[in-house]
């Protein structure tokens, strides 16, 4: 598994599904190869109880693919009402993205990653402008105590984990707008960058239409000054080598 996937439930699946591959395509240009540790298809939800009764929160099926040697990030799919946010397990799933990225080395393990189906918030290629401000106005009002979960025995647990881990859920607040103020930076470069990117097509096409305009220019002056080497014909006469000889 390279990357762990944290989403909410009731979004639609092709909307996952394109959030996942804009995702792929910008990790490497073998996009298909890419492999995706998803809830739905990885526990058995026949039995998902049976994998989510444990007495530790480190023994449970997400904590430990999402802390395996292989795990490159956790691809956090948001809608536009950034709905993940609002989930108990996935709070967790970020508490737990927040504790590897403090335990490894930067650079081996790329943390939080906001995907939307413009891409991810994130990368070389982020476009996801307005979807990002509507995270910084969830996340400006967030509190993580108010996530929802269908198991209030599950909130609980996890209200634990950011207790101990972070110290509570204040801290974790706060760890999230910080990094929400990472992923701003990075768009805002990536925003900026593409405004000088068009500029200079601008400026190029000007120059090329300029050009144009001065042959055509050149052309039609060109044609004026010959005008008057060429003898119109009469009646009488002919043109021959340049004089006009009567016929």
């Amino acid at each position: 598994v390279e990357f762990f996937c944290s989403h909410f439930w009731g979004s639609p699946f092709n909307h996952f599904v394109q959030c996942i591959r804009k995702h792929a395509e910008s990790a490497t240009e073998e996009w298909d190869t890419v492999s995706y540790w998803i809830c739905l298809f990885s526990n058995n939800q026949w039995e998902i109880d049976h994998d989510l009764q444990v007495a530790d929160m480190t023994e449970t099926p997400f904590y430990k693919a999402l802390m395996a040697d292989s795990c490159k990030g956790v691809c956090m799919v948001l809608d536009d009402l950034i709905r993940p946010l609002s989930r108990a397990w996935c709070i967790f799933e970020v508490v737990c993205s927040m504790k590897r990225r403090a335990s490894v080395p930067s650079g081996d393990f790329r943390g939080l990653l906001f995907c939307t189906s413009a891409g991810s918030l994130t990368s070389q290629t982020a476009s996801g402008y307005d979807v990002a401000l509507a995270i910084v106005d969830k996340i400006a009002n967030l509190n993580v105590q108010h996530a929802e979960a269908c198991n209030q025995d599950d909130k609980k647990a996890i209200m634990d984990v950011m207790e101990e881990e972070f110290g509570g859920p204040e801290e974790v607040n706060a760890c999230l707008k910080d990094h929400m103020g990472d992923v701003l930076q990075v768009l805002t470069s990536s925003f900026l960058l593409r405004i000088r990117e068009r500029k200079q097509t601008i400026a190029e096409q000007d120059v090329e239409y300029m050009e144009d305009v001065g042959r055509s220019a050149w052309m039609h002056r060109t044609l004026s000054n010959k005008s008057h080497l060429i003898s119109p014909l009469s009646s009488t006469g002919t043109l021959v080598g340049g004089t006009i000889e009567a016929v």
